[in-house]
């Protein structure tokens, strides 16, 4: 019996070097970051293969899966063909829109540096930063963000700042603003992380002197220092969101009524202070809604959209280009375009919908809301989109901020039909027909295509894409819809994308990292990838963040699993299915060395 014992061994032993000899061979025989990633795989779980890992910015070109998307027209008569028809600036046709490539910046070229920028002396800052740099950062967020939040008048806040005027610029407002800038330039230059831990620091401090003072900077930094604790994975943003709000408030900037310290001497606003107030009020109210939108919950939701007027309102809608109507009062920076209002927009009528899909209610949305409310917001949604002014469709000339418009606009409309998807018996129940019950399923579905679309378009053709954090519901939707329908031959391509994208993002924020490892969390758990694949992808992601100070555990309160949120949120946020990874790799681990001692 020993001698069988012995033969049992030498065989495996004979077995376990020929694979060791493949190993060896597979580090020869790639490239040297597919070798890294190999290395990486061995040291985490103690195996290797000779085969490469799925790469996760997939060689399948983009512009043959944009071309792929929707491979044959929809039936003439279908919903999607119709909405196609009648609705084509939020539903146009999916033809291929010509990707110019790696470089881009002939097709979407960065704005440039406005000339006052270049006189800027930072005197606003104890931080170490040259005027140089600090007017890069300034014009890379004016350019790549601030069409998007739009929490202050740019135009007002750069003139304070050159000048030195304390009206609509402050210390903390520059200091924030630098702060979430630096972590957007980390992508272009890695020094730039230590720069705004040195920036937030510094916030921090002037946030405790400042907390207090109820003045539109301190409003506006409380919402900018909200940003880069959510991003970053700090705590979902607290307390900056919640004591920005109440400042707002007890300055009734939401009501148009009231003054702030700037105007109580004659209580009469001027015209500047009221294009501040507004683009503050709105600026906030958007942020917050986002946040409500993301986290899928009402708990800071601001409730009714400011009464004050929309900067700059009449510039996105069709009358404009009709009829010249325009907001002369209110006339916005030619790099904002005509995206911020007509974001106001959208998100005073989102806000709507928030408030009864995510209140505080311990039974299921799908058992709360009816198709018909679904139905009717979604036409409302509708008949917006036609209004608005033909330089916001889709085109190769659109702004990324255009474009992230019209992610927003679908994710939107994706979730407002989610509860109907998930719970077909329960939506059965409440239509009238069998032609009602499936009109939400054929509207979800137009949305996905035109979703996946723009997913591939904005990674591939927008230099952005990288550091601006307001695209990645686009990867996150998609990303979720791939992990729903394994059926569909393209899944994995689109989840490598999505993971790609958050490990583009990952360079610059934190959390985009929880959540690539939240959605591998996810496949590995129903089957569709191994543990080794989901650490070599979750490798590749942290290989583009060896500058973050911590790449450990991030508290956010986002919501990943899009379809279980729908009935369970809490097994849906990024920090359960985070800890989840975890526990399924230490469970690899377990069987991995009983099969060891088995053998």
């Amino acid at each position: 019996m020993p001698f069988a014992r012995l033969k049992r061994e030498n065989i495996a032993l004979k077995e376990q070097n020929k694979e060791q000899g493949k190993i060896i061979e597979s580090f020869k025989n790639v490239s040297e970051q597919v070798a890294i990633e190999n290395l990486n795989k061995f040291r985490l779980t103690g195996k290797a293969s000779a085969t490469p890992p799925p790469p996760v910015n997939t060689t399948i070109s983009d512009s043959a899966l944009l071309a792929q998307i929707l491979p044959t027209p929809p039936a003439q008569g279908g919903i999607e063909f119709e909405l196609m028809i009648r609705h084509s600036i939020a539903y146009p046709a999916l033809i291929v829109l010509g990707i110019p490539g790696v470089d881009s910046a002939s097709s979407h070229p960065p704005c440039s540096t406005p000339s006052q920028h270049r006189s800027l002396h930072i005197y606003w800052t104890r931080t170490a930063v040259t005027d140089q740099l600090a007017a890069t950062l300034l014009s890379q967020y004016l350019q790549t963000d601030h069409p998007i939040v739009g929490l202050f008048d740019a135009n007002l806040f750069v003139t304070d700042l050159v000048d030195c005027r304390k009206r609509f610029c402050s210390p903390l407002l520059v200091c924030a603003l630098l702060c979430w800038a630096c972590h957007a330039h980390t992508t272009i230059d890695r020094e730039s992380a230590s720069l705004a831990e040195t920036f937030f620091s510094e916030a921090k401090a002037l946030w405790e002197q400042n907390r207090t003072l109820d003045t539109l900077p301190t409003v506006a930094a409380a919402q900018l220092l909200s940003l880069v604790s959510i991003y970053n994975g700090n705590d979902g943003g607290l307390p900056y969101i919640t004591e920005g709000i109440a400042m707002a408030k007890r300055m009734d900037l939401f009501r148009g009524s009231g003054y702030d310290a700037f105007t109580q001497e004659s209580k009469k606003e001027t015209d500047e202070i009221a294009m501040a107030r507004a683009h503050t009020a709105w600026g906030v109210f958007n942020c917050v809604t986002m946040r409500s939108f993301l986290c899928q919950t009402d708990e800071f939701a601001i409730g009714i959209a400011p009464t004050v007027n929309i900067p700059g309102s009449n510039s996105c809608l069709r009358s404009a280009e009709l009829f010249g109507v325009d907001s002369p009062s209110h006339v916005l920076p030619d790099y904002m375009g005509r995206t911020f209002p007509a974001l106001c927009q959208f998100w005073a009528l989102t806000s709507d919908w928030i408030a009864i899909y995510y209140r505080e209610d311990p039974s299921p949305v799908c058992t709360r809301i009816s198709v018909d409310f679904a139905e009717h917001t979604f036409q409302k949604l509708l008949a917006w989109s036609d209004s608005l002014h033909v330089m916001l469709a889709r085109g190769p000339q659109s702004t990324h901020h255009a474009v992230i418009l019209h992610i927003w606009y679908h994710v939107s409309i994706l979730q407002i039909f989610r509860p109907f998807m998930r719970f077909p018996a329960q939506a059965l129940g409440e239509a009238t027909s069998t032609a009602d019950y499936l009109s939400p399923e054929a509207k979800f579905t137009a949305s996905l295509h035109q979703l996946k679309h723009l997913t591939v378009m904005f990674r591939s053709s927008y230099q952005c894409a990288g550091f601006t954090a307001f695209w990645h519901v686009a990867l996150l939707y998609v990303g979720n819809a791939a992990l729903e329908d394994s059926r569909d031959p393209q899944w994995r391509q689109y989840l490598d994308i999505c993971v790609g994208g958050y490990a583009d993002l990952y360079g610059a924020f934190r959390v985009a990292g929880g959540i690539a490892k939240s959605l591998l969390s996810l496949a590995v758990y129903r089957g569709l990838i191994t543990m080794v694949e989901a650490q070599a992808l979750l490798s590749s992601v942290h290989a583009n963040g060896t500058h973050h100070i911590s790449v450990e555990h991030i508290t956010t309160t986002f919501v990943v699993d899009l379809n279980t949120a729908v009935s369970d949120r809490g097994a849906a946020l990024l920090e359960q299915l985070a800890d989840n990874f975890d526990g399924l790799a230490i469970f690899e681990e377990f069987t991995s060395a009983a099969d060891f001692l088995e053998t």
